[in-house]
């Protein structure tokens, strides 16, 4: 029986290690994964204001208010 326990020890030390290993590996992915997708929101939002601004640039006032009737007609004003 003695023999088996340094065995049965290493095991569970082995285990022990690829788990501790595994969740670093986890913990590490996770943070990159939010960290890549912050910085892609951020991009996606500094090109959703950069294309505002374009068709805020394009749109003239006759456009304006044609959008002001069109929006009017549909509310029944």
């Amino acid at each position: 029986m003695e023999p088996e326990v340094p065995n049965q020890f290493f095991f569970t030390n082995y285990v022990q290690k690829k788990l501790d290993h595994f969740i670093n590996t986890s913990v590490q992915l996770l943070v990159l994964i939010v960290v890549v997708s912050n910085v892609i929101e951020d991009m996606l939002i500094v090109i959703g204001f950069k294309s505002k601004q374009i068709k805020q640039i394009k749109l003239g006032e006759n456009d304006i208010v044609g959008i002001n009737m069109g929006i009017c007609s549909q509310l029944r004003l």
